[in-house]
């Protein structure tokens, strides 16, 4: 059987997530000012992500904005969903693990170079096994519990 895959890219950064068996979801997005993001929470975000996305500081918002983001389109990409289907579901903000409500994938929030990224599995992220940084990506591999 062929790996399952996920590609996603930023306006100078692509993220490739290779998976085993199961479908695995990735989103990456440079962070950055985007005008109208306080629309886009309060349409698209749980009433709760909405609410504490807007009691922060704007500097701080947009680090978190794009955290929920990315986690959103990475649990919708492993799904097979579209970005359309945002409103479907919510985040768990209160775990200090980022999770999807009534789900048992494993989200992985991480930043870099201005990027964040969110890998989405069914298995939970246990352990790095490597990290290597280039002038444009990261590139990244992670064992999972079910990994020999």
């Amino acid at each position: 059987m062929l790996p399952s895959f996920n590609i996603s890219h930023s306006k100078t950064h692509v993220a490739v997530y290779l998976g085993n068996k199961e479908a695995v979801g990735c989103d990456i997005e440079r962070i950055a000012f985007r005008p109208g993001w306080q629309n886009l929470a309060k349409t698209y975000f749980s009433k709760k992500e909405a609410e504490q996305l807007l009691a922060q500081n704007p500097d701080y918002d947009l680090r978190l904005f794009w955290k929920y983001w990315t986690a959103r389109e990475a649990w919708l990409k492993q799904q097979g969903k579209s970005v359309w289907d945002m409103t479907l579901f919510a985040l768990d903000i209160s775990s200090p693990q980022l999770k999807i409500i009534d789900t048992s994938e494993q989200l992985l929030p991480l930043t870099f170079q201005q990027q964040q990224l969110c890998l989405c599995n069914t298995q939970p992220f246990t352990q790095m096994k490597s990290c290597q940084t280039f002038d444009r990506g990261i590139m990244i591999s992670y064992e999972h519990s079910t990994d020999s």
